[in-house]
């Protein structure tokens, strides 16, 4: 059923009508659909998915929520898309890849204020893009939080100290971190992935174990980062540590339920989506996607979007757990 005819893309398709109507037969994700509470073609604003990097990020201010959807290319300008909870277009931004910083970039963030921060973008409240800001670097590997009235920015090309228990802080060049306690003596970790639930005062820290390609990840309470840059000892006050094994890194998700990990083929086994808790033990799993797809989790665990890249069609639906 079409919404309405000002939004004719964004379709609410209960499973129930989708069956009758044999849409799952055609579709390339016939569980998924099962769950699937509204979805919408992107294909004007994401022609072509094959010559860039397409990611999602949920980000919920406390009062709404938003999905960040960044389409950056090989060649051109980078694309950010900020769409509802309903899959409507809210706002967007370009980036003009004549200026030599790259303004859009992996760090996504939300302050106390509720003004979301997309690379060095600031989107408002309501969703609508404000433009670039100058306090904080042009550069596109970071990622980061604010708490304590400051940005927490990590650079993901760092990789963790000879010790594992340091990590460099992109804002002052002798400060480092410490408390980061992994399992390895002997790997090196990188940081890959880093979520701020900011309705549980909680922060997400994913590292990649290199040797066994092993994701490990250490979840804390945001609020336990002093005021001042350089007080971070202790780092983390009784932090919750987890490893998960055989994890396709691009495909770890936080939620207050665990992480969400695209297992990585075996055997020649078919991949499974797995729900793991913060214990390390397995939750739930679900069938892998048929096609190409990205997807990106709402902190509360009760829903997710996913993205087919081959079709060009956004979905909103309920997680399968």
């Amino acid at each position: 059923m079409v919404r309405g005819l000002a939004a004719p893309l964004v379709v609410l398709l209960p499973a129930a009508l989708l069956a009758s109507c044999g849409f799952f037969l055609a579709s390339p994700f016939p569980q998924h659909l099962a769950q699937v509470t509204n979805l919408r073609s992107m294909s004007e604003e994401l022609s072509d998915t094959d010559s860039g990097q397409v990611t999602m990020k949920v980000m919920n201010n406390g009062t709404r929520e938003f999905l960040f959807l960044q389409y950056r290319p090989y060649l051109g300008n980078s694309k950010l898309l900020v769409l509802d909870a309903q899959l409507r277009i809210v706002s967007r931004y370009e980036d003009d890849r004549s200026d030599p910083y790259d303004r859009l970039g992996d760090l996504q963030l939300v302050t106390p204020t509720g003004i979301f921060v997309a690379g060095t973008i600031l989107i408002d409240a309501a969703g609508q893009v404000v433009g670039p800001t100058t306090g904080l670097p042009g550069y596109e590997y970071y990622l980061g939080f604010y708490t304590g009235g400051d940005f927490r920015l990590f650079d993901q090309s760092l990789r963790l100290n000879s010790d594992h228990t340091q990590m460099d802080l992109s804002f002052s060049s002798a400060t480092t971190i410490t408390g980061v306690q992994l399992s390895s003596p002997v790997a090196s970790y990188h940081l890959i992935r880093l979520y701020q639930d900011v309705a549980a005062d909680t922060v997400a820290f994913y590292f990649l174990e290199e040797l066994s390609w092993r994701t490990e990840g250490v979840r804390f309470q945001a609020s336990t980062f002093a005021a001042n840059h350089n007080v971070y000892n202790p780092f983390f006050a009784n932090p919750t540590h987890f490893t998960i094994d055989n994890v396709d890194p691009e495909h770890v998700h936080y939620t207050r339920d665990g992480t969400v990990i695209r297992s990585s083929a075996e055997g020649g086994d078919r991949r499974r989506l797995k729900l793991i808790g913060f214990d390390g033990a397995v939750k739930a799993e679900f069938p892998d996607y048929e096609h190409r797809t990205i997807d990106a989790f709402a902190a509360e665990g009760d829903h997710y979007y996913f993205l087919d890249l081959e079709e060009r069609m956004l979905y909103r639906a309920n997680t399968w757990w």
